[in-house]
């Protein structure tokens, strides 16, 4: 079986359901083609690790 990667996973997951959840991808890849693949699906980018202020920021800002 072939590795998934997160952005394959999100757009499943929305294809699936039939809408455009909000997706936080947490990555340590920092090549264009992973930061193109987030951005194409419309997702949130947030480098590995991070702060847990950041992330419940970004959290807030997808729900209000």
């Amino acid at each position: 079986m072939r590795q998934l990667y997160g952005t394959e996973i999100v757009k499943r997951i929305r294809e699936f359901l039939g809408e455009e959840i909000p997706a936080v991808i947490f990555t340590d890849d920092e090549s264009d083609e992973a930061r193109d693949a987030i951005r194409q699906n419309n997702c949130i980018f947030l480098r590995k690790p991070q702060e847990f202020n950041t992330l419940t920021n970004q959290l807030s800002k997808m729900f209000t």
